[in-house]
């Protein structure tokens, strides 16, 4: 009994002599960004203001943004002033996302990237930039917008096509016709031939953006 007492102080002796792999603190990683990008009470106000409006702009020339990679202190000296600022961008945007942000902008897209997919791989988010992610995210949401609006053009085309006297009148309403002029329909077909051809168009160019996401999410684990 005393023997087995004394191996296993022994044996825990030895698990806590052991060294465990270094991770820094997320208010160190944060510090070293605020004193490294000097940043101000005004980030507060980004962090604040900054919308997916703002990031859906993008989307109209969607490309993969690179990913910066910022070496935080192992322990972060700093003033009062930047203390209590380093503390308040934890506390705005505390989100698991926080600790893989590498840069001020990844610090404004983590809650927002988050929000809108909490379950990403840690590999993508310490491989992509969170603009691209989020950029992903967002064009994946348009797509599928699109599509059902594709699918809705096409029954108007087909139900045009066929005459249907419903529809016509619905559609001769929706655009101001009191009595539907000579060859309306002819036009209005056209143009809604027009707006398919806009609508797949647009479809393919983010499905490319998506797929070049997920390409270059793929190699990073490799």
């Amino acid at each position: 009994m005393k023997e087995k007492l004394l191996k296993h102080i022994r044996s825990h002796r030895a698990r806590k002599k052991l060294k465990y792999p270094f991770e820094r603190r997320l208010f160190d990683r944060i510090c070293g960004m605020v004193k490294e990008y000097q940043l101000g009470r005004d980030f507060l106000l980004r962090l604040e203001r900054f919308s997916e409006l703002q990031l859906k702009e993008k989307l109209l020339h969607a490309r993969m943004r690179p990913k910066s990679y910022f070496e935080p202190p192992l322990f972060a000296l700093c003033s009062r002033e930047d203390y209590l600022l380093t503390l308040a961008i934890m506390k705005r945007t505390n989100n698991p996302y926080l600790r893989f942000a590498q840069s001020p902008d990844e610090v404004v897209l983590s809650r927002l990237l988050h929000d809108r997919n909490p379950s990403l791989a840690a590999e993508r988010l310490g491989s992509l930039h969170f603009e691209t992610l989020l950029l992903c995210e967002l064009a994946g949401e348009e797509v599928r917008n699109l599509a059902n609006r594709v699918e809705e053009t096409e029954r108007e085309v087909q139900a045009l096509l066929r005459d249907e006297e419903l529809v016509l009148k619905k559609v001769a309403c929706s655009i101001g016709f009191i009595e539907c002029p000579s060859g309306w329909k002819e036009n209005l077909i056209e143009d809604k031939r027009s707006r398919l051809a806009s609508f797949r168009d647009r479809i393919d160019r983010l499905r490319r953006f998506i797929l070049t996401v997920e390409d270059a999410a793929a190699e990073s684990v490799r």
